[in-house]
């Protein structure tokens, strides 16, 4: 017996995204392995990969797709090693799309792919993981919302926190009034601290490997930025895109999201109806302010 299609995809948001044991679901009968396409992986897509490839009777790794050639060789040598065949690379996802053999894709692009891939592969009629955040922006959420629907395909969009049996059980008690009524919920995230300064960036070439037109897509185009001070391709890739608006959130759209989540699901009251905002990155600045006082040495 194996997992239905649906039923993988439906499962496996926990196994992706936090490389845990897929929760148990309804079992049958099926015909063949599910092809899976991940699309976007030098970072979080890789893990993935990674755990995808540890379901060899349920799934099976078809294609790739990732505008940045030298990663899609890599990503192709991991799987090909994993299950004695080599992947489809494609470096357009519209390509990829077209591609039959492909029943679900992974998404892990920067954020604002996110919403416009996973419409795209809905339409194509293919199931969708999506990484967080879903969207970039609200009103594109919302049209990915109607897509799944209007397909009727799968979109999960998930989170480690909501996948893990301890927070599942925790917060069954929380709702029963075990602590009381909750009526205030912090969360806390240090990480930009601890990644630094992102650099400063200049116009320059676009590296060879990277097809920078695929890799904008629907944002803005720029320029693209060589880095000055820190030894990546480019001051946008690999991740720093994080920091940018034409791409990323900020960091309340990138570790902020798990720890707005656990707030609303622990409240159990629904969506905020305000929003407030204010500070800077503290952290960085305490380092820096005491650098200075010691001389730059630290």
């Amino acid at each position: 017996m194996a997992l239905t299609r649906r039923s993988f995809l439906a499962a496996s948001a926990a196994t992706i995204v936090a490389a845990r044991t897929a929760s148990s679901a309804a079992k049958s009968d099926v015909n063949s392995r599910i092809g899976i396409c991940t699309i976007g992986f030098h970072g979080q897509g890789g893990s993935h990969i990674k755990d995808i490839l540890k379901k060899k009777d349920q799934a099976e790794y078809v294609a790739l797709c990732d505008t940045d050639s030298d990663v899609l060789e890599q990503g192709a040598k991991i799987v090909e090693a994993a299950q004695g065949k080599r992947p489809k690379l494609y470096r357009d996802i519209r390509e990829a799309l077209a591609d039959k053999s492909i029943d679900a894709v992974t998404i892990a692009t920067p954020n604002h792919w996110h919403s416009l891939a996973a419409i795209w592969a809905c339409q194509a009629g293919k199931d969708v993981y999506v990484e967080k955040p879903l969207c970039h922006n609200v009103f594109e959420g919302r049209q990915l919302v109607e897509a799944a629907k209007k397909y009727d395909k799968i979109v999960q969009h998930g989170t480690q926190s909501r996948a893990q049996g301890t927070l599942i059980r925790d917060m069954k008690l929380i709702h029963s009034g075990f602590i009381g009524e909750i009526v205030e919920s912090r969360g806390y995230v240090y990480k930009n601290g601890n990644r630094g300064s992102i650099g400063h960036g200049k116009p320059g070439p676009v590296p060879k490997n990277l097809d920078w037109n695929l890799w904008q897509g629907p944002a803005r185009e720029h320029e693209f930025m060589v880095n000055t001070e820190r030894k990546k391709p480019g001051l946008y890739v690999h991740y720093d895109w994080h920091y940018f608006w034409d791409y990323g959130n900020g960091e309340i759209g990138n570790q902020g999201v798990h720890q707005m989540d656990v707030a609303c699901w622990g409240h159990n009251r629904g969506l905020p109806v305000s929003v407030h905002s204010r500070g800077r990155p503290f952290r960085i600045e305490r380092r820096r302010s005491n650098a200075q006082h010691a001389g730059d040495h630290v």
